[in-house]
C-alpha cells in the first residue's frame, strides 16, 4: 500500500506544464525516455511578435531610438515586406565587432514569417515629405560641384542644386531645381 501511494503520487507529478503558451519548434526526448527533474523537454517559440536581433555600427547608434520604425525584407516570401519596431538597445557595444544589439520586434499576423528566415533590415532615421527627388544618373559627375541639366526656352542649360539626402539610385534636391522643371 505504501508503494502504491508513492507510485501514485509519482505519477501526480508527472505532467509536464510549459512556462509559456506557444508553437513546439524542436522535440528533444523520444517516447519511454526517462525524463529527469528540470530536463529540458522541448523547444517552445512565441511567434507573436517575432523577434529579429539585428547588429548595427556603433557609429550608427545615435540614429536609432526605440519605437523606431524599420522594414524587415524577407526575399523568399513573395511580397515580403514588414514593418517593425524596434524594441530593445543593447547599452553595450560589442568591442569586439565594433556594434550594438537592436531588437525588432515584427508583427506578423498572416503566420508567413519563421524563425530563422534571412531578411535585410532598414531602419527608418528620418522622413522627408514632399521633395523633389531625381536619379543620381541626372547629375553631372565632370566637376565637385552638383550640377544637372535642365531644358529652359528649349536649350539644356547647366543648373547648380544643393543635394540632400541620398539613397540608392535616387538623390534629394533641396535647393536649384523646380518640381515643373523639365
Amino acid at each position: 500500500q505504501v508503494n502504491l501511494k508513492e507510485a501514485q503520487l509519482t505519477l501526480a507529478y508527472a505532467d509536464i506544464r510549459a512556462p509559456i503558451s506557444g508553437v513546439v519548434m524542436q522535440r528533444l526526448i523520444e517516447m519511454e525516455d526517462l525524463v529527469r527533474a528540470n530536463q529540458q523537454v522541448l523547444m517552445l517559440a512565441d511567434l507573436e511578435p517575432l523577434l529579429a536581433r539585428i547588429f548595427i555600427p556603433e557609429k550608427r547608434m545615435h540614429q536609432i531610438i526605440e519605437g523606431q520604425e524599420a522594414r524587415v525584407l524577407v526575399e523568399s516570401l513573395p511580397e515580403g515586406m514588414f514593418t517593425g519596431r524596434i524594441r530593445m538597445i543593447s547599452p553595450g557595444v560589442d568591442p569586439q565587432s565594433g556594434t550594438v544589439k537592436v531588437t525588432l520586434e515584427v508583427p506578423d499576423t498572416s503566420g508567413r514569417l519563421k524563425p530563422g528566415m534571412f531578411a535585410a533590415v532598414r531602419i527608418i532615421t528620418d522622413r522627408h515629405a514632399h521633395t523633389l527627388i531625381i536619379p543620381k544618373k541626372a547629375l553631372i559627375i565632370e566637376t565637385d560641384e552638383d550640377d544637372v541639366f535642365a531644358v529652359i526656352d528649349g536649350k539644356a542649360r547647366r543648373m547648380r542644386v544643393e543635394l540632400g539626402f541620398v539613397e540608392g539610385d535616387q538623390v534629394e534636391v533641396l535647393a536649384g531645381l523646380a518640381e515643373d522643371d523639365p
